[in-house]
């Protein structure tokens, strides 16, 4: 067996009083490439995430001939769990909720019902706090005097239709059935609220709380994308916040990536960048930058919308799939604070660099592990935090922690996702009037040559964005080519040699 790396060369880490910067954490996601690769197989799955590898452990268990090819040293695309202070970090995606039925799915599956805990910032006992405007006051109050306030308003804002949302995807897994109803609402979140006959400060407590989900501003958010979500969570806002916020592994999320990734009979190799994905009469080809070239009959691509443009697809791939894009280039920062902070969710709204901060659980070491989210258009936006982490510490300070709250940062941990090669982006939020046009038209159409499948929680019909959606597309990719493809495969001889 190939010794197994214990540190990514991905993450960064900042340790404040020292005033030292890091690259590279260590993670239980990093594994070994096989040692031994063919050059032919029944299907090829690009991309290790959630997406790819829920495609490769089904195809390897119904018996196909499996190659993975990963672009980084790791598992778990825009989800992985980094180790540092005796913690586990999320690094990427994170939430997770038996509301979501393929992520929870796969934790009853490998027998991780037991192995959730709660983020305290979403907790009953949290408080809320939140400013508007660049000068705007901190405002501090229990959640469920905010709630008297903000419900009523969500209400409005998701009764486009007098059903609650409900005429526009009354099937929320099936969005694109009802187009001819929902098309004139694939409007912003601003277009949207300026809909409302409410007052501007209410306006604006509204799009506050819209905003964590996008980390853009309520211009570049669309309504559709989240009302997609909303319907999801049972036409319940209180119940979408917890699913988006609440619940995650103790153990973090690399813990399921391996449970799959270890149940997945194939072959793994890391660090292979494709170059190229080439469709010919009985069989598709990808080449890597490396300059090896494989064969398969199907071929899985997991790449994120975002990326899709950095790969030469042959023949090539409707202008849909390169041109569209998502709106979310924020990011998440990890801080740990010197103090015992209560629980304690704080929001800032468009005109901050910095739209979040919230409690996450104690540290072993006495003080408070966090959670910062960025905004798009904001400071993470203008240069990598790497080159001054002290200013995002700053603004931190500025635009969510409100007066008298003692919060010391200590350490700063982040990977930076809209400067990621193989990201370029965090998670999707798309923009409005996609699901009408460049989306819808992904989605409809998912299998782009007779030997290419298209897969990615970018485009889920789910959960959109979502560890959830991600799952959902690798499986329906999976059987898609297992059952229903009628076709001949090249593989005679099972089962394979081992991966190892």
């Amino acid at each position: 067996m190939a010794p197994v790396a214990t540190t990514s060369t991905e993450g960064y880490a900042y340790d404040v009083e020292a005033g030292s910067l890091s690259q590279g954490m260590i993670t239980d996601s990093v594994k070994p490439s096989s040692l031994q690769a063919d050059v032919s197989y029944d299907v090829i799955v690009i991309g290790a995430g959630f997406c790819g590898l829920s495609a490769a452990r089904d195809l390897s268990l119904a018996g196909k001939k499996v190659l993975v090819l990963e672009a980084r040293d790791r598992i778990g695309g825009r989800t992985w769990s980094a180790k540092a202070l005796d913690h586990t970090y999320e690094m990427g995606g994170t939430w997770i909720h038996w509301l979501q039925p393929h992520v929870w799915a796969e934790i009853t599956r490998y027998g991780l019902t037991s192995s959730i805990k709660e983020s305290s910032g979403m907790s009953k006992d949290a408080v809320c706090s939140y400013a508007i405007g660049s000068q705007g006051k901190f405002t501090v109050e229990d959640p469920a005097v905010i709630d008297e306030r903000l419900l009523p308003l969500v209400a409005k804002f998701m009764d486009c239709d007098g059903e609650g949302g409900r005429f526009l995807f009354p099937q929320p897994f099936l969005p694109l059935e009802n187009r001819h109803v929902w098309s004139k609402y694939d409007i912003s979140l601003r277009e949207r609220a300026d809909q409302l006959d409410i007052s501007d400060e209410d306006k604006e407590l509204l799009l506050l709380f819209l905003n964590i989900n996008s980390l853009s501003v309520p211009t570049t958010g669309a309504y559709l994308n989240f009302l997609r979500l909303y319907a999801l969570s049972n036409y319940d806002f209180n119940c979408f916040m917890e699913i988006c916020g609440k619940f995650k592994f103790k153990d973090g999320t690399t813990q399921l990536a391996s449970c799959m990734f270890d149940e997945f009979a194939g072959t793994a190799l890391f660090n292979e960048v494709v170059h190229s994905i080439t469709t010919k009469a009985n069989k598709g080809d990808v080449t890597t930058k490396s300059g090896k070239i494989f064969h398969a009959s199907d071929i899985i691509c997991t790449i994120p919308l975002h990326c899709l443009g950095d790969v030469e697809f042959s023949p090539p791939l409707p202008a849909a799939w390169t041109t569209t894009r998502h709106a979310n280039m924020g990011g998440k920062v990890h801080i740990h604070a010197k103090e015992k902070v209560p629980a304690w969710f704080g929001l800032r709204d468009e005109t901050a660099n910095v739209s979040a901060l919230f409690t996450e659980s104690p540290s072993s070491l006495g003080g408070t592990h966090m959670v910062s989210f960025a905004m798009s258009e904001g400071m993470i936006a203008q240069e990598h935090l790497k080159v001054k982490p002290s200013a995002y510490l700053e603004a931190a300070a500025a635009d969510v922690i409100p007066p008298g709250f003692s919060i010391t940062p200590t350490y700063m941990f982040w990977h930076d996702w809209s400067r990621d090669e193989f990201a370029k982006g965090a998670w999707a939020s798309h923009q409005p009037g996609n699901l009408s046009k460049g989306l819808g038209q992904i989605m409809s159409k998912t299998r782009v040559t007779d030997r290419v499948y298209m897969a990615n929680a970018d485009w889920a019909n789910g959960w959109v964005g979502y560890i959830d959606g991600a799952i959902e597309m690798g499986r329906k990719a999976a059987r898609d080519i297992a059952v229903n493809r009628q076709a001949v495969y090249m593989t005679t001889a099972w089962p394979p040699a081992s991966r190892m």
